[in-house]
């Protein structure tokens, strides 16, 4: 897997390099807004299912006859795309009036995988972004930390 280019790398730029610039810039970023007094939330990854959920449950219907009750992801696509993005994000803990905030509980279980669809309802909209539904899932975890 490859990290996105930082804007103005060069084409060429290896993978640890943009590693460190990303994280370079993350820790830049994140010590702007804690200087200037505000309070950062760092958010986890959530589940990606790397494909359009809700067109995936459609073609379901259309050949089943029937929406699936839920269905889900191998938890370890989860875990392996998440472990590259949390390194990044740890890079900013120490900086003052930065939280770490992991909601991936509520859609993953290690054993049973990471939920894309439940209740008869999609937890995304297409292949990356959270539904409604999703969000309301999301929501209850993060307004704790919502002042």
């Amino acid at each position: 897997d490859r990290f996105f280019r930082p804007l103005g790398a060069a084409n060429d730029m290896d993978d640890a390099k943009r590693l460190a610039a990303i994280a370079q810039e993350m820790q830049t970023t994140v010590q702007t807004l804690s200087t200037a007094g505000k309070k950062i939330l760092i958010i986890y990854p959530l589940p990606t299912p790397n494909f359009d959920v809700v067109d995936h449950v459609a073609s379901e219907r259309f050949r089943n006859g029937m929406l699936p009750e839920s269905l889900r992801i191998p938890y370890v696509f989860h875990k392996d795309q998440a472990d590259k993005v949390a390194m990044i994000l740890d890079t900013t803990l120490q900086i003052p009036n930065t939280f770490a905030v992991n909601l991936s509980d509520r859609f993953c279980d290690p054993q049973k995988g990471c939920l894309i669809f439940e209740n008869g309802k999609p937890l995304y909209a297409d292949n990356t972004h959270l539904s409604l539904y999703g969000v309301r899932k999301l929501m209850t975890g993060l307004a704790p930390w919502l002042d």
